[in-house]
């Protein structure tokens, strides 16, 4: 298939883009003899980097373990001899002058060699040169921290994806044809579905969409916006979630829904102007299986907002660094998504019981203190949703006063939400609950949770597909009388739950 070069002209007119290159020439001219560059976007943060050496009137090279060094003037050629890190430093150390220096993905190998390590830490004390590295700023070895800037690169903003569509549709028709049959509605549509991305992601979907029948539509929007999911859920971690009904399809959560009908307008621009400040986010505890994760979805589609779930157990990785990059990028992606809700799931698996002397190393507790940090300082309208099974293994980090708006607990159905829940569960499969005695269902209900609920009906559904007979309340009530409920199954851990939630929590 074809696809887009690495670099597609642009008009150079993106906001965004000169931003960070003035950013970066003043880290260059004020003489910081390291610059830590934290990004994934290795191309972007070179064309960025040099761009600022050219408007500081330095000479700018090119360094990876596959190439070696590379001036971007084309004077010198590659060096097969500086692909070794240890060689390359060296070279960076005789080099005279104030050249400019873009290390591609160094400081993982400056942190497990003490050589290449001492010497980055003689050029930062004896050259006027500067050191690029871009890469995870995790890495970082703990002698150069003080003599390193560090600068995060932000995620491309609309300007900048707006930038990059146009020059890539133009491209794509000079030299391959492509047909533009979008208007300027669904052009800011497809714009707006691309946040979040970074530059390469963007490229990767725009290639998918613009030369798999060499013309861009209406159609290719829905293509755009699948493959974006397929794109943020390739990591594990971070994955973005279609939602389809809202919360006029929840049963119960009266307090939850009245909270959240007060908030929701609060991310318009009218409520800024107004000095409202928009919702942070809840916590949602309690009984397992009683739809928080439903209410999760629920709330983002009523709102009408992105739905990113955060999968807090997957956050952990075996190599060094990598746990906290996967939790800055998923924040990252997040905030460049905004408004959105992130929506952090089961999150004591990856939150819970830490310290700073806990086994780990200190890992789980710097992830949390990035996390509070984050909830704590972002600027970006971004909802949390936390749900958790259960909180006592939550740190009181977390769950002290203020950092999230509420903490909800929810708990067991009670007879009029056991009834409703049968309602919808059959008119979401088609069939009318007038014809279904729900009293008599949510009687024989008791202690059931949402989802034992839903399973029951689907159960009865197989029962009278077998029998070739229609769907009847008496094949959902033998598939009751036949389940045990975890009320029932444990019922001492419930009432633990249940316990906490009605000392410590609002109910939802």
């Amino acid at each position: 298939m074809t696809s887009l070069p690495a670099t597609v002209p642009t008009t150079g007119i993106a906001t965004p883009f000169a931003t960070t290159r003035t950013e970066l020439a003043r880290l260059i001219m004020s003489r910081f003899p390291i610059v830590y560059l934290d990004t994934v976007e290795e191309a972007r943060a070179t064309q960025a980097v040099h761009a600022a050496a050219q408007l500081c009137q330095r000479r700018c090279w090119t360094w990876s373990i596959s190439d070696g060094l590379v001036a971007n003037d084309a004077t010198t050629r590659e060096d097969p001899n500086t692909r070794d890190p240890v060689s390359a430093l060296r070279r960076i150390a005789e080099q005279p002058g104030d050249d400019v220096f873009v290390l591609l993905d160094a400081a993982r190998h400056v942190a497990q060699n003490d050589t290449a390590e001492r010497i980055l830490r003689d050029i930062a004390r004896e050259r006027d040169t500067t050191v690029v590295l871009v890469g995870d700023a995790a890495e970082i070895p703990a002698a150069l921290r003080g003599s390193a800037a560090m600068y995060v690169l932000p995620r491309p903003d609309v300007m900048l994806i707006a930038e990059r569509v146009r020059a890539a549709i133009a491209w794509a028709g000079e030299r391959h044809g492509v047909r533009q049959e979008l208007d300027a509605a669904g052009m800011n549509r497809l714009v707006d579905v691309l946040r979040g991305l970074t530059l390469e992601q963007v490229d990767l979907v725009l290639t998918h969409i613009l030369f798999d029948d060499n013309r861009l539509d209406v159609a290719d929007i829905e293509r755009a916006i699948a493959e974006k999911g397929r794109l943020l859920s390739v990591g594990g971690v971070l994955a973005l979630e279609t939602t389809t009904q809202g919360l006029e399809w929840v049963a119960g959560f009266t307090n939850l829904r009245d909270w959240v009908s007060t908030r929701g307008g609060a991310f318009s621009p009218e409520a800024k102007a107004f000095g409202l400040r928009p919702a942070r986010g809840v916590l949602l505890t309690g009984v397992p299986g009683c739809g928080k994760s439903y209410v999760a979805k629920a709330i983002a589609h009523t709102w009408g907002m992105p739905l990113l779930r955060l999968d807090a157990g997957s956050l952990y990785a075996s190599y060094i660094g990598s746990s906290e990059r996967n939790l800055r990028e998923a924040l990252a992606t997040a905030s460049a998504l905004a408004p959105s809700v992130l929506w952090i799931d089961e999150i004591e698996k990856g939150f819970g019981s830490t310290g700073p002397s806990s086994s780990d190393g200190g890992l789980g507790y710097r992830m949390l203190g990035s996390l509070t940090t984050w909830m704590q300082e972002h600027d970006e309208p971004v909802f949390i949703i936390a749900t958790s099974n259960d909180i006592t293994k939550l740190p009181p980090e977390l769950t002290r006063q203020g950092r999230f708006d509420e903490i909800f607990f929810v708990d067991l159905p009670d007879a009029l939400a056991r009834e409703h829940m049968f309602r919808l569960q059959l008119a979401s499969r088609g069939r009318p609950h007038d014809g279904f005695d729900c009293a008599a269902l949510a009687a024989a209900s008791e202690g059931f949770s949402g989802a034992e609920i839903e399973q029951s009906v689907s159960n009865a559904l197989y029962a009278a597909f077998a029998d070739k007979v229609e769907l009847s309340t008496a094949h959902i009530t033998r598939e009751l009388e036949a389940t045990r409920p975890l009320s029932e199954v444990s019922p001492d851990a419930v009432a633990k739950i249940q316990a906490w939630g009605a000392a410590h929590a609002r109910p939802a």
